[in-house]
């Protein structure tokens, strides 16, 4: 873990040495660069900061790059799940939930409001962008090869993929997801 000053909070977690999304560096479900269905997760510990409690109010995701193909603002969602390192995402570990749009941008940070209260030690931060291949938008989760202190994951059921994997045992070792929870 890491923490750091938080922009809406005093604390924030990261599993990342350095939040800087580097070009290249991520990988998603996707055909000629249009993105299809992906979830991008990471579980994180309260007690590798520690932290006793956490009420999140937004997390700072990794854009390497997110290019509209409508010229309006596409769908990105972000969910905070109690659930341990186990992933189970049945409704009633959700903790909060943002459904909103991201413009775009490129090797940047973004910050998405959502609130959530975390009940145990360990959570799961998702990002999931809907399939956007039929209105041409391209979004690719902000990665780079630093050290990091958790795994990054991957789903998508277009891809194969239904449930969260690690991207090193799919063949990616250096992507590594910005995330920072506030």
């Amino acid at each position: 873990g890491g923490s750091v000053a938080g922009t809406c909070g005093d604390t924030s977690q990261t599993q990342s040495t350095d939040t800087t999304p580097v070009a290249g560096s991520s990988v998603s479900c996707n055909a000629g660069g249009l993105h299809a269905d992906n979830g991008y997760y990471r579980v994180f510990n309260l007690s590798d900061d520690g932290l006793a409690s956490f009420e999140v109010c937004s997390v700072s995701v990794g854009v390497e790059n997110a290019t509209s193909g409508t010229g309006e603002p596409q769908p990105i969602e972000v969910r905070i799940w109690n659930t341990g390192d186990n992933f189970d995402f049945s409704p009633a570990n959700l903790a909060g939930e943002s459904i909103t749009t991201i413009a775009d941008a490129a090797l940047a940070l973004v910050e998405i409001p959502v609130t959530g209260t975390i009940t145990g030690d360990s959570y799961v931060v998702e990002i999931f962008t809907p399939d956007g291949q039929a209105d041409g938008h391209t979004c690719f989760m902000g990665a780079n090869a630093a050290e990091e202190t958790g795994q990054s994951y991957l789903s998508s059921v277009a891809c194969g993929l239904p449930d969260p994997t690690p991207v090193d045992g799919i063949g990616f070792p250096d992507s590594h997801w910005v995330m920072i929870v506030n």
